[in-house]
């Protein structure tokens, strides 16, 4: 295994995802490690299956976070049956798939001459056994550095952590991630180093950031007429829910909310907003997705239990993409312009790596409506920051999460207070905003990197 350099020499690093330039957690994470690194000086390549807006990268086809023979083999390795398929001809698929993508691999290290490479989630999730395998091997072929990145673990998800062969069970255990002399793992939350540590291994935690130093997002002509353009009027208050659609992300919680805080916002008619608009018998809360919708059962469910509840959802993901861009000559707007049109941040999430859009929001000076998953329980909340807080228990109904009612009702009465109070908004957003430009900035980033890269 190649040793990695001191720390003042300039480095080539592979950063390494399925996807690169979309507005999944994981890559937005990369590409604020590939600022950091370059302006340590160091040169950066992309290696991964798609590009979304970003054409500068090395194109692996079977790293493809869709590609078709992966498809196949998360379904029959986790989900079902396949039928015409037997167990050897299965493991064969498997070797296939992983020497073409092994043989890509290694090339594209030995020509970008590579001195590490760093796997973002590929020796750690699960999703593409195929991949993490070919990747260990190029490793091994290749002598390169490697700096584990994991955000995300097979053990933590049900799928992954259950296939239905021992044989895949195993590959699990021995390679995600894998036991090789040299190869250093970061983490993102002190629980899943508690875990690496149990399964012995060593682990630095990194945890998420985002450019607190930079001047915040400001309103230009692009937006000028953004809430015409997607239909949202003045008496609307937009929560803004910013992630994925997935089951995990607790989307019905906030639905919850905005039921109950419609029930009690029109008591306070004329009222003044923290921005200057007035509370008027129309105005309302809504439910703004600008996120993927990557599970199509559950966002059904949502659709169904919004219109039950009264609540008015508006999907505009496919005005939202990684940067600005004209289709067809209609606006698509960046994932950061949706910040400008959010009152508050919808985070429900029931589980979490860590929190990038917690972070987006408090640099985006909102204040967030959160509850309380497991690490920002262990590792967020230490820190002081003011949210308005939806607990830490829930049940599932239906695969619908459920909090008792008298916390709905708090978190309101908390909500209505801060969009009604210009002051305590202010306040409270600027606490948190501080916060993070300590603890969780480009610059805190930075100096862990020092060091796990010497």
């Amino acid at each position: 295994m190649a040793c990695i350099r001191g720390k003042n020499q300039s480095l080539r690093i592979g950063l390494m995802h399925f996807r690169v330039g979309e507005t999944d957690g994981v890559s937005l994470e990369m590409e604020k490690w590939k600022s950091v690194l370059e302006k340590m000086g160091h040169t950066i390549i992309y290696i991964a299956g798609s590009g979304g807006s970003i054409s500068d990268f090395v194109k692996i086809k079977g790293l493809h976070y869709k590609h078709p023979d992966n498809q196949f083999l998360v379904d029959a390795l986790y989900k079902k049956e396949i039928n015409n398929i037997s167990e050897i001809e299965l493991k064969k698929k498997l070797s296939d798939y992983t020497e073409e993508i092994r043989e890509e691999l290694s090339e594209a290290i030995k020509k970008n001459k590579l001195d590490i490479i760093i796997p973002n989630n590929i020796l750690s999730l699960g999703w593409n056994i195929g991949a993490g395998l070919a990747t260990i091997q190029a490793i091994k072929e290749t002598g390169i550095g490697v700096v584990c990145h994991h955000h995300d673990f097979y053990w933590e998800r049900e799928l992954y952590s259950n296939p239905r062969y021992d044989w895949v069970k195993t590959l699990l255990q021995e390679n995600f991630p894998p036991k090789m002399d040299g190869v250093k793992h970061v983490v993102i939350n002190r629980i899943a180093q508690e875990e690496m540590t149990k399964r012995g291994f060593k682990s630095q935690v990194i945890p998420n950031v985002f450019d607190f130093e930079k001047e915040n997002w400001k309103y230009d002509d692009y937006l000028k007429n953004i809430r015409n353009d997607l239909n949202i009027n003045n008496e609307q208050i937009v929560f803004l829910q910013g992630t994925r659609v997935v089951e995990r992300k607790g989307i019905e919680l906030i639905i919850e909310y905005i039921a109950t805080f419609n029930k009690k916002i029109k008591a306070m008619r004329d009222t003044s907003l923290y921005d200057g608009r007035k509370v008027t018998f129309q105005t309302e809360g809504i439910l703004l997705l600008v996120g993927q919708n990557e599970d199509q059962d559950y966002y059904d469910s949502l659709i169904k239990f919004a219109e039950k509840r009264k609540v008015r959802i508006l999907d505009v993901s496919q005005r939202f993409a990684h940067s600005r861009m004209l289709d067809q000559g209609r606006k698509v707007y960046s994932f950061w312009d949706a910040y400008k049109l959010g009152d508050i941040v919808s985070y429900p999430s029931l589980l979490e790596g860590f929190g990038n859009q917690f972070l987006e929001a408090i640099y985006g000076r909102k204040p967030v409506v959160l509850y309380e998953y497991p690490v920002y329980k262990q590792d967020l909340k230490q820190y002081g920051f003011q949210v308005i807080s939806l607990g830490d228990k829930h049940v599932m109904k239906d695969r619908l999460a459920t909090i008792e009612n008298h916390i709905i009702e708090d978190g309101v009465e908390r909500g209505i207070e801060l969009l009604t109070h210009k002051e305590e908004y202010n306040a409270v957003v600027k606490e948190n905003y501080d916060i993070c430009l300590r603890y969780f900035s480009y610059a805190a980033l930075e100096e862990a990197l020092q060091k796990i890269l010497i």
